[in-house]
């Protein structure tokens, strides 16, 4: 019997989270006119619960929802430059967690998937939720011959609720006022809707899962699990399983060496990916780490891995060549052959160095860069009040999620106080990709 499909039509979908967009709103401007008859620390702790109350119900409603809509939620829970704080921490539970599938469910549909009773394939399977994604739930269970695995089941019928997401976020965006945004809309939308369909095929992911395997099996620090590819499909992955914790949920446990060295291998997976092999995991929330019982840094969730041509992959670097420099003439060249702003002369060199100097700060220290005490949004906020000609810097739909991976990881070494030789990092690759080849 086809399993039910219960996550609604793209109106159904739309009406929901515009109704708990206005019903926040709403009471976020009622307690607001209630703020004048308090006093000046009754207003602060009132404001902290309402917008932690505020995230709460946008979480609800988004896990509920699962998709593309708990992704977006899952993306604005990781950056702490985005939203305030209280509102971070409420949505950050669909990180790992969202309402789960009833378990007599979960059993019919793996079992449906294998082609097989699931007997037949393990020899224990676990019904408490591992973690939840966006399109899957993960279960811990162990195979016939012993192996310890880790299973995602795809939600019946969720691959089908991204186009309807997707749909409502392009009617939206076209709405925004931002210069330069309205021209690219059409091209952001279509290269989210080809990740998030790519995300919804299992086997795909295995393939990811074995690719960066082999790309990092010289690195003991980092660890990424093999697929078992015999018992995956569409609707079914199933993998080694890592054992850890979240590696956010480890960092009070971590002294400050231990969480630099785990900040230096983010960076590094990141930066020796993309840079070396033109690969990119496109998903770096949270939930995605592991601190692993061996002290490695396990990496989860390729479902989302995107491929670029070397002169991306490059050019990047020459933005930052031309940065150390100091040479504004050729920083402007270098975001213009990036595509940013279509590629025109959209923002003045000197504005368009200061706006790099606050953004990319961490390429610019010569030590060990502390992303615990950075926070530049006061700072680009009056950069951008000042000057809002950059606005128009824009990028190519393209290096959408590039620039997503790097906001994810600088919220999660913000979260962990880390300290990384970002330039470090970045000066080695320029002198082995760019350097070398003059």
């Amino acid at each position: 019997m086809a399993s039910k499909k219960p996550f609604g039509n793209r109106l159904q979908r739309f009406s929901r989270l515009a109704v708990t967009a206005l019903d926040t709103s709403s009471r976020l401007l009622g307690d607001r006119l209630v703020d004048s008859f308090r006093d000046p620390e009754s207003k602060l702790a009132a404001r902290a619960d309402r917008l932690h109350a505020a995230g709460t119900r946008i979480a609800t409603t988004m896990g509920e929802m699962k998709g593309a809509a708990m992704k977006l939620g899952q993306l604005l829970s990781v950056d702490n430059e985005v939203l305030p704080e209280e509102m971070r921490m409420a949505l950050a539970v669909l990180q790992r967690q969202a309402p789960p599938m009833d378990p007599k469910l979960v059993r019919r549909l793996v079992a449906e998937r294998l082609g097989q009773p699931l007997e037949a394939v393990f020899s224990s399977f676990d019904d408490a939720v591992l973690g939840a994604a966006s399109l899957g739930q993960v279960h811990a269970a162990r195979l016939r011959d012993g192996r310890e695995v880790a299973v995602k089941v795809q939600y019946p019928g969720i691959a089908a609720t991204v186009g309807a997401d997707m749909s409502n976020l392009r009617s939206l965006l076209r709405l925004a006022p931002v210069p330069g945004l309205k021209g690219r809309v059409k091209g952001y939308i279509d290269e989210l809707s080809a990740a998030f369909a790519k995300e919804a095929d299992y086997v795909a992911e295995a393939a990811n899962l074995s690719r960066f395997y082999e790309l990092l099996s010289a690195d003991p620090g980092i660890v990424v699990p093999l697929p078992i590819d015999e018992f995956c499909s569409r609707e079914l992955l199933v993998m080694e399983r890592l054992e850890g914790t979240l590696l956010t949920a480890s960092w009070d446990r971590l002294d400050q060496r231990q969480r630099d060295e785990m900040g230096e291998r983010l960076m590094d997976l990141y930066a020796q990916t993309f840079h070396r092999h033109q690969q990119l995991h496109g998903d770096p929330h949270p939930g995605n780490f592991l601190l692993l019982d061996s002290g490695a840094l396990g990496v989860l969730d390729f479902g989302c891995v995107c491929s670029f041509e070397v002169a991306r992959t490059d050019g990047y670097l020459h933005l930052l060549g031309a940065l150390w420099s100091g040479d504004e003439e050729r920083l402007a060249q270098a975001y213009a052959d990036l595509g940013f702003g279509f590629g025109e002369a959209v923002v003045e060199p000197a504005v368009l160095a200061e706006f790099s100097r606050i953004a990319l700060a961490p390429f610019l220290c010569d030590g060990a860069f502390d992303f615990g005490t950075w926070s530049f949004r006061d700072a680009m906020r009056r950069f951008i009040l000042a000057h809002p000609s950059v606005l128009k810097l824009t990028p190519v739909p393209e290096d959408l999620l590039y620039l997503r991976v790097l906001s994810g990881l600088r919220g999660i070494l913000n979260s962990g106080g880390c300290r990384v030789r970002a330039r470090g990092h970045a000066e080695a690759l320029y002198a082995e990709r760019i350097t070398s080849i003059k």
